[in-house]
């Protein structure tokens, strides 16, 4: 960061006319983290929407799988229901749901045809034909089941029908029970093998059949009528075997049918698991893919946080050292180098400013020391004069003052000689009056008392003389 910061500084130094101020170096700073975190965030959101897509194309390639899966398990449950029921309504459901079985596999192969070789969802492209083939079958079930008869009155199963009609309302005429219970017979034989299928019932159909001819020839009946019977009991079997061949055909159907059913099944379930596979993928990438742009975005804006705290510190710290030597220059340190000039901003400009300040201050406290010195001078000048006046006139006043106390000195011993010649008479005297006073007690002892302070105010007279003729003989 700081060898960066010193290039743009000296790219910076090679533009002399161009000015960068901290109001544009911050909107700069901001223009640039917002273009930056938006560039991170417009291509982060880029790739994670591409991501979103592909699971968005795999839940859709999931959705119509499973929708083909239900379909095909629907259409298989209406066509077992049309082979119990024999239900035109059934046919029609049938249709419905394999058109939309098909447009569900319409949409897997297109989206499959844009996937490389190899890919498991390939396989879709084998299953629109076993789709087709179990398509087919059931249309072969249904062109069958309409030569059977969908109901009772309809295609062989109505032609059958009326035959034994014909047959009954011919016994009805003729009183012959063994007849009558033969009819009764292949009758249950016959609903049993269209109801079950069963080769067996028509082996009994047709062993009941060949009972009837031989009952009939010993009924002794009217060769006419036994014609009549013959006849019709001709047509009953001939629809009867029409019946059960075409029957035998339907269960060969049903059979393939099955087969191509079960045949397409792990096909199918190949399909659905490779969907749910691409799913989980596409999922987790696309998890991923969002969890890597929030750490992206993280890791942007720390970035950005990091360079602006770096650019404010710097900021911070070119305002303290300008801080730091305004305080020295405040505190008279006129020779500390102001931080920040030569910079193209407002830190530049305020060094600059202080750095004039800095110069007319300088200028003008030399002035001031320049004046004090004079002033100085002359006062020094001013006081050496008066000094040697003072020491002219303190001379001529001590001259005078040593001859005063020499004069008076003289004076003082004249009266300190006078002084002490009265003093010894005084203590003469005092004695005289002790012994006196020792002899008689009738004088007053305030009378001593007072005697005693004259003679110490007299004595304290004499020191002084004899103490201001000390002091003054230095002078003589």
């Amino acid at each position: 960061m700081s060898r960066f910061t010193a290039r743009v500084r000296g790219l910076l130094k090679s533009l002399p006319h161009f000015r960068i101020g901290l109001k544009i170096q911050i909107a700069l700073l901001g223009i640039i983290g917002v273009l930056f975190i938006g560039a991170v965030c417009l291509f982060g959101l880029g790739y994670v929407a591409e991501a979103q897509l592909v699971s968005n194309q795999s839940v859709n390639l999931r959705q119509n799988l499973v929708g083909l899966s239900v379909s095909y398990l629907e259409a298989g449950q209406d066509a077992n229901e049309f082979l119990r029921k024999h239900d035109e309504e059934q046919i029609d459901r049938y249709t419905k749901v394999m058109e939309t079985a098909l447009g569900h596999l319409s949409a897997i192969e297109s989206f499959a045809g844009k996937l490389p070789e190899g890919d498991p969802l390939k396989k879709a492209s084998s299953l629109r034909s076993g789709l087709n083939l179990y398509q087919t079958r059931f249309q072969n079930l249904t062109s069958i089941q309409r030569v059977l008869g969908l109901n009772e009155n309809q295609g062989l199963r109505g032609k059958l029908r009326s035959a034994v009609h014909a047959v009954e309302s011919k016994l009805v005429g003729i009183d012959q029970p063994p007849l009558t219970v033969l009819m009764l017979m292949m009758r249950g034989h016959e609903r049993d093998f269209i109801l079950r299928g069963d080769e067996k019932y028509s082996d009994e159909f047709n062993k009941r059949l060949s009972e009837f001819g031989v009952a009939l020839k010993a009924s002794g009946l009217p060769e006419k009528v036994q014609d009549e019977i013959s006849s019709v009991m001709k047509t009953y079997k001939e629809g009867f075997v029409a019946y059960e061949v075409t029957q035998s055909s339907l269960n060969d159907e049903i059979d393939d049918f099955a087969t191509v059913f079960q045949r397409n099944r792990p096909t199918l379930d190949a399909l659905v698991r490779a969907a749910d596979d691409r799913y989980r993928s596409s999922e987790a990438r696309a998890t991923e893919l969002r969890q890597s742009l929030l750490w992206v975005i993280a890791a942007a804006t720390a970035c950005i946080g990091l360079f602006a705290i770096i650019f404010g510190q710097r900021i911070a710290s070119s305002i303290a050292r300008m801080t730091y030597a305004m305080q020295k220059l405040a505190s008279g340190d006129f020779a500390v180098v102001l931080p920040g000039l030569g910079r193209r901003d407002e830190v530049g400009d305020m060094a600059q400013a202080v750095e004039t300040f800095k110069i007319k201050a300088k200028q003008k406290a030399d002035d001031e020391a320049e004046a004090k010195i004079h002033r100085e001078l002359m006062v020094a000048a001013a006081r050496k004069a008066d000094m040697c006046k003072l020491a002219d006139e303190f001379e001529g006043a001590v001259g005078r003052m040593v001859e005063t106390v020499s004069a008076a000195s003289t004076d003082l011993e004249a009266a300190a000689g006078t002084l002490t010649a009265t003093a010894e008479q005084s203590q003469q005297l005092m004695n005289v009056v002790v012994a006196a006073s020792e002899g008689g007690a009738g004088h007053p002892a305030s009378w001593f008392q007072h005697r005693r302070r004259a003679s110490r105010r007299q004595r304290d007279r004499i020191g002084f003389v004899e103490g201001v003729q000390r002091r003054a003989v230095p002078f003589q």
